[in-house]
């Protein structure tokens, strides 16, 4: 609870990107059609939520932070675009487990679906024997 205090206020620290936060998870989201102008308005952003993260004492684990550029299913794009927090670079994905599911890219349920019928096919073997 305390924590969840302690960091209620990190949405101030920008604004042009939305925040989400569930528990000590933490979303931050960003959209605009020019690829380059993203890249740099993100950049900018985060030099203003670590400075917010080092004046709380906090530390963010790069290795467990990555980004999604969201698009149309049939769409193809050329992701030159480097995003950093300080001087770390993080990871683009294709897909990553959001609130318990897994969103891609293309925002369709292809990945989820999988793990779920996975799951699914395990325990119907433990309950049919």
């Amino acid at each position: 609870m305390l924590f969840l205090i302690y960091v209620n206020d990190i949405s101030q620290s920008s604004s042009l990107l939305s925040f989400l936060l569930f528990a000590d998870d933490t979303n931050l989201f960003f959209s605009h059609k020019d690829i380059k102008i993203l890249g740099e308005s993100v950049n900018q952003e985060l030099c203003k939520v670590a400075n917010w993260l080092a004046c709380n004492k906090l530390s963010l684990n790069v290795k467990k932070t990555h980004f999604m550029i969201f698009k149309a299913k049939n769409k193809k794009m050329n992701h030159n675009i480097n995003i950093k927090i300080g001087n770390e670079i993080i990871e683009l994905v294709n897909n990553t487990n959001f609130l318990w599911l897994i969103i891609d890219d293309d925002l369709s349920w292809k990945h989820h679906i999988i793990k779920v019928t996975s799951k699914m096919s395990k325990l119907c073997g433990i309950y049919y024997g």
